[in-house]
């Protein structure tokens, strides 16, 4: 597959099928993210150099037109943040046209989905606007919106119509996370997945049990993603 758009491989396949990158960096800082790693910057200039991906608006619509898209699912963003703070968000809006006009479902994850609501006229009931929620707070996403804003917004795309999701992943306060689920029953699905990019102590399989039973308990559509399914299948209560 040739193009812009990719079938991404591992834990990130456990999101969607096809997945695109829009922008060079971040400017989110989250201390946990793995992109710069992955693309083999330093942290640094991958906050810094926060910039449309060059000639991605004319490879996209070639690789549209050259194959059949439609009715498909395509991530927003695994490798940056569709709408990075303090970035000009025109080349994001200028993307989802072109997915929607190729006949493509959308699925956005963004830690700004304030600035998602711009675009909610380009997305219908086939489309997805998600935001992250990790309980770290500041000292861990220090440019990122606080989490009680995130939801905030994402409240106000579900009051029109638009598909809701959160990805805690990686759950960094379980305490946190869960009151969130307990909270938020104007989120569509839930996905949780555990600290894989660092060191952690945590007790993981115990985590994942008592957020699973949470959801059941209350009716919430969730997934548990492989690496954390398979600490809770080792452990024992």
């Amino acid at each position: 597959m040739r193009g812009p758009i990719y079938e991404p491989r591992g834990a990130a396949r456990e999101y969607a099928e096809l997945a695109l990158n829009i922008y060079t960096g971040c400017t989110h800082g989250c201390s946990y993210c793995y992109a710069p790693q992955i693309l083999r910057r330093s942290r640094e200039a991958f906050a810094a150099c926060v910039c449309p991906r060059e000639g991605l608006l004319f490879a996209l619509e070639r690789q549209l037109a050259n194959g059949d898209f439609g009715g498909r699912t395509v991530h927003l963003c695994f490798t940056c943040d569709p709408y990075p703070r303090d970035v000009d968000h025109t080349r994001t809006r200028e993307v989802i046209l072109l997915l929607k006009d190729a006949g493509c479902h959308v699925q956005i994850l963004t830690k700004n989905p304030t600035a998602a609501l711009l675009d909610l006229d380009l997305l219908d009931g086939s489309d997805t606007v998600g935001t992250t929620v990790t309980g770290g707070g500041p000292f861990f996403e220090p440019g990122s919106p606080a989490e009680s804003r995130r939801l905030d917004a994402l409240m106000r795309v579900k009051r029109l119509g638009i598909g809701t999701w959160v990805s805690c992943e990686p759950i960094l306060d379980a305490s946190a996370v869960l009151r969130a689920v307990e909270k938020c029953d104007f989120v569509a699905r839930w996905s949780f997945g555990k600290l894989n990019h660092a060191k952690a102590s945590a007790d993981w399989g115990a985590i994942g049990k008592e957020i699973e039973s949470t959801c059941r308990q209350l009716g919430r559509s969730y997934v548990i993603k492989d690496s954390l399914r398979k600490e809770m299948e080792e452990t024992r209560w």
